[in-house]
């Protein structure tokens, strides 16, 4: 009878000892993974400013679907190292973009977003004028870019160079700081002078490269450089 009349509470006890654990753990984020997005610092734009490649972030390994509403425009996967890619050329206007995530069987799971991608009509863009007006001698101090844009300069897009230490060269607000990854992996950070002029070093391997300037403040915009390495 005594034994009984023990078992009873202990049960309870721990009983209400799990509902607390539950409640607690049900509220907690600890190690939540990076929200599905579309990283607006690092779309891939072309000479003229046309956007022909998108990227953003999600969880390694996980199938996605990248929308315009509810338009489709590409389905692809994230990479181990977390980025996804889409390959496509963009016509001037405004896009509502959605990460969808897709299960095993390629149902949709849960929708991120919609973040606006504007093109044209007023983004600022890197285009080859803008470079040419940046090397030429005895410019006026107006400065070449709009405030809190970031642009790499030299060497000029798409051209050729040597392999090994490359200086990369450009504008930014005054004092800003800035993270260089090439070809996706972290290369080092930068920081411009008090009249937005800055230079980086890189180490360039052979082949095609493709290097990204994201500034550290969240939500400017930064600049993409592709190069071919002899």
């Amino acid at each position: 009878m005594r034994a009984a009349i023990l078992k009873r509470p202990i049960g309870m006890a721990s009983a209400l000892a799990c509902a607390m654990l539950l409640l607690v753990c049900a509220g907690c984020q600890i190690n939540a993974p990076a929200p599905f997005r579309i990283d607006l610092s690092r779309i891939d734009r072309d000479a003229d400013g046309n956007v022909r490649m998108l990227r953003g972030q999600g969880i390694p390994g996980t199938p996605i679907e990248v929308r315009d509403g509810e338009k489709l425009i590409a389905r692809t996967s994230v990479s181990e190292e977390g980025i996804w890619e889409v390959e496509k050329t963009f016509e001037p206007g405004t896009y509502q973009i959605n990460i969808v995530e897709l299960d095993a069987d390629n149902q949709s799971l849960r929708t991120h977003g919609p973040t606006s991608l504007v093109i044209g009509g007023g983004v600022p863009t890197p285009k080859k004028d803008t470079v040419a007006e940046a090397e030429e001698p005895e410019k006026p101090a107006e400065p070449a870019l709009p405030s809190k844009t970031y642009q790499m300069v030299k060497p000029a897009p798409r051209s050729e160079v040597a392999a090994g230490s490359t200086k990369i060269s450009g504008k930014a607000p005054g004092g800003a700081v800035f993270m260089i990854y090439v070809n996706d992996q972290y290369s080092g950070r930068g920081r411009a002078n008090r009249l937005g002029q800055w230079q980086v070093f890189v180490n360039l391997k052979p082949g095609q490269a493709r290097i990204a300037l994201l500034p550290k403040t969240r939500g400017e915009r930064g600049d993409v450089l592709n190069l071919t390495v002899k």
